[in-house]
């Protein structure tokens, strides 16, 4: 029974404390001490920008109007750049060089890129089936020859690529048989 009547003051003094903290005036709450506030930072930034690789898909696109840049200038050296050892781009190129060196020209509003599948690989080469809408064409191969004319429309392009690094380069391409 001792420990009994030492149980019972214990929640009776609890109960007087709480009733005495308890007062008719309004207490001043009080609160930990508070830094200051302090200025919002820049974030950090690096003077050099960081190089997200392009998509397959984009770089196609971007290939594709490189083509259609070489066509309408004559000037392939950026078409070329976006290839390796890719002997049916090499002849394109020279194709269009040759005209434009003979006096030709060509007049094109083109080809759009209309849908990019992948197809699969070759020579372990990510492969692309690549859906182009040209447009109609007029050229002449010579400053005295014919003018001739390609009447456009879709086509379906196969492109292999090669990833260096953070680009992509087109290693084989050719026309699909529809």
């Amino acid at each position: 029974m001792p420990a009994r009547r030492l149980m019972t003051p214990l929640p009776a003094l609890l109960l007087l404390a709480a009733l005495a903290a308890c007062s008719g005036a309004d207490p001043e709450p009080k609160f930990a001490d508070e830094t200051p506030p302090t200025t919002p930072t820049a974030p950090v930034t690096t003077s050099e920008p960081v190089e997200v690789p392009q998509s397959a898909r984009a770089f196609l696109r971007q290939w594709q109007e490189e083509a259609n840049a070489m066509q309408t200038s004559g000037e392939s050296s950026a078409f070329r750049a976006l290839t390796l050892k890719c002997a049916s781009c090499d002849i394109f190129a020279d194709n269009v060089d040759r005209i434009y060196a003979a006096g030709g020209y060509i007049k094109t509003a083109g080809g759009e890129v209309a849908r990019v599948t992948r197809w699969g690989s070759i020579n372990d080469w990510p492969t692309y089936d690549v859906v182009v809408n040209s447009a109609r064409s007029e050229f002449q191969e010579s400053s005295s020859g014919p003018l001739r004319t390609l009447k456009g429309g879709a086509e379906i392009y196969r492109v292999s690529l090669l990833q260096r690094g953070m680009r992509w380069l087109v290693t084989k391409y050719g026309r699909v048989a529809q």
